[in-house]
């Protein structure tokens, strides 16, 4: 009986501990082990990678580590070695999630450069000469600030969840990144778990 009661016990301890660092993973951006995909996210996977194909296949680099694409989304101003890792990120998401959460309130500047028809949101200073400036039927538009780290960072979190809760735009306050951050982890505490 005391041995039974003693197993018992240890069980749910382990069981208390084992939640308590779910929990606290989940609070630095980490996935659940075992979860439900969103219906968002399940579209979001059948969406082809427009780009690749279009115009990045020959010039971009090929991501092949988690650090690797973390180096380019914090430093590379080449559009296609970004979308690179997006295409990185999305194929390694367990990985990537909480890297991407901690970069949503980085506003470092790193630029764009190398890109093909493409309008960024609230750049108009950018987007002149592109295709909405210039009344043509209108490229690949982002609604990310992806000059800045935490747009590049909420750009892929949207692009592999199929998320659209929240965006990072130019100029926007620590206050409402920060926000934006709290919003992704409260997303992940509330997914189904298996």
């Amino acid at each position: 009986m005391r041995i039974l009661l003693l197993l018992l016990m240890t069980s749910l301890f382990f069981q208390i501990c084992n939640a308590q660092i779910t929990s606290d993973e989940m609070s630095h951006g980490r996935l659940p082990e075992k979860f439900i995909k969103p219906s968002k996210w399940i579209y979001a996977d059948t969406i082809p990678m427009v780009w690749e194909d279009f115009y990045c296949k020959e010039v971009s680099v090929k991501v092949i580590s988690l650090s690797f694409a973390l180096n380019i989304i914090d430093k590379d101003r080449n559009f296609c070695n970004l979308y690179s890792a997006l295409v990185w990120c999305k194929a390694n998401y367990r990985e990537a999630f909480p890297e991407l959460i901690k970069r949503l309130t980085d506003t470092v500047n790193v630029g764009l450069e190398h890109y093909t028809d493409l309008n960024v949101l609230g750049r108009e200073d950018f987007n002149k000469g592109n295709s909405i400036s210039t009344g043509q039927k209108p490229g690949i538009v982002i609604n990310e600030d992806i000059f800045i780290i935490a747009g590049r960072a909420s750009w892929i979190l949207n692009s592999i969840t199929g998320e659209d809760f929240s965006s990072v735009r130019k100029d926007l306050s620590a206050e409402k990144l920060e926000n934006i951050k709290q919003s992704w982890i409260k997303w992940i505490k509330e997914l189904k778990k298996m």
